[in-house]
This record gives structure tokens, sequence and C-alpha cells, in this order.
């Protein structure tokens, strides 16, 4: 596992419970391990997940797909 997932999950730990299993539903989801179809996400989409981890404490967006960095 790279480094971006385990700063991700860092991250996720100091959320409440229920945000925590938000979370892994929608990781299981894109990862193709439930019924559903793997998601794919437009660049906008990847921007706005790469600058919701910006804001929130990501170390190395530079691993991001549209990360710019902090503000």
């Amino acid at each position: 596992m790279t480094k971006l997932p385990d700063q991700a999950l860092e991250i996720a730990r100091s959320l409440p419970a229920d945000a925590q299993d938000d979370i892994a539903r929608i990781v299981l989801q894109l990862a193709g391990t439930d019924a559903a179809p793997p998601v794919i996400l437009s660049d906008d989409e990847r921007t706005a997940i790469a600058a919701y981890a910006i804001r929130h404490g990501a170390r190395d967006p530079g691993g991001m797909p549209g990360a710019r960095g902090p503000a």
C-alpha cells in the first residue's frame, strides 16, 4: 500500500464511527468488492476529493490527481 492510503486512513480514524463506516463503504464500492461495479471518478471528482483531503490534513497531496497543495 502506498503512503496516500495510509494517510487517508490516519485521517479517517479521527472521525466519528459513522463517518468511518461511510468512508469504508465508499472505498469498498470504489474497489469493486461489493455487488456494484467500480465507480469511475471524473477529473472534477478527483480534484474535489484531493482538495478535501488537503483541507483536512493530507501531508502529501502531490500523489493525488488534481491536488494543488495547501492554499
